[in-house]
C-alpha cells in the first residue's frame, strides 16, 4: 500500500505494475458480494429513535409498497401515510449513520416490481446493491489504517469483479512502463 489520494483512490504498488482502487466501488463490490453470499446479515435491524418521514412521488411510493414484504425481510419498518408520504421506524443495522430519505429514494426507482418474473431473486439483487452502496466509504472519507486493513482483510473473504455492482470501473492497473512514460522516462 503506497496512501491515498483525494480521499478517494487507493494506490498499491508490486514490483512492475501500480494498482489505483476506487474506495467507494470497491467497499460497494465488497459488501455486496458479502450480502448476496449470505442475505441474512440484512436481518439485524435498527429502530430509529424518532422516525423519519420521506416523501416521494406517487409511483415510487406505489413501488416500495409493492416491495414491502421483501423490505421488512431484510430489516426496513415502513408505515405508509398517503400516496407521496411514508415513515422510516427502522432500517438494516448495515445503514446506521446514513442520510435514510437518499436511500428509500433510491430503493424507491432501483427495481419495478410489476416486472419482474423471478421475483425473488430479481427483487433482493438491485435492492442489495443499493444497501451496499449506500452503506459503503464514500469518496471524501478517510479510511484510518484499521479500517483499510479490514477493507482489505474482507476482500480476501468474495469473489471480485471488476465493476461494482452499478457497473463502475473498481480499479486500474498501470504498467511501470506506462507511468515512466508519464515523465518521459
Amino acid at each position: 500500500y503506497v496512501g491515498d489520494v483525494f480521499q478517494c483512490y487507493l494506490f498499491f504498488e508490486n514490483q512492475t505494475h501500480m494498482l489505483a482502487v476506487d474506495q467507494h466501488a470497491f467497499h460497494e463490490r465488497i459488501l455486496y458480494e458479502r450480502l448476496i453470499q449470505n442475505p441474512s446479515l440484512l436481518t439485524s435491524s435498527e429502530k430509529l429513535i424518532i422516525p423519519e418521514a420521506v416523501s416521494l412521488t406517487p409511483s415510487q411510493n406505489s413501488n416500495l409498497q409493492r416491495l414491502h414484504e421483501t423490505l421488512e425481510e431484510i430489516g426496513f419498518r415502513i408505515t405508509y401515510l398517503d400516496t407521496t408520504t411514508l415513515e422510516v421506524l427502522a432500517i438494516p443495522c448495515l445503514l446506521k449513520s446514513k442520510d435514510i430519505s437518499s436511500v428509500i429514494t433510491d430503493l424507491a426507482e432501483v427495481v419495478d416490481a410489476d416486472n419482474l418474473k423471478d421475483k425473488a431473486q430479481a427483487i433482493l439483487s438491485p435492492i442489495i446493491a443499493t444497501i451496499a452502496c449506500h452503506s459503503a466509504v464514500r469518496a471524501g472519507e478517510s479510511l484510518t489504517k484499521d479500517e483499510l486493513t479490514a477493507l482489505l482483510a474482507e476482500a480476501k473473504q468474495v469473489d471480485f469483479f471488476h465493476n461494482c455492482p452499478h457497473g463502475r470501473r473498481v480499479f486500474r492497473w498501470f504498467h511501470k512502463h506506462e507511468v515512466e512514460r508519464w515523465f518521459d522516462r
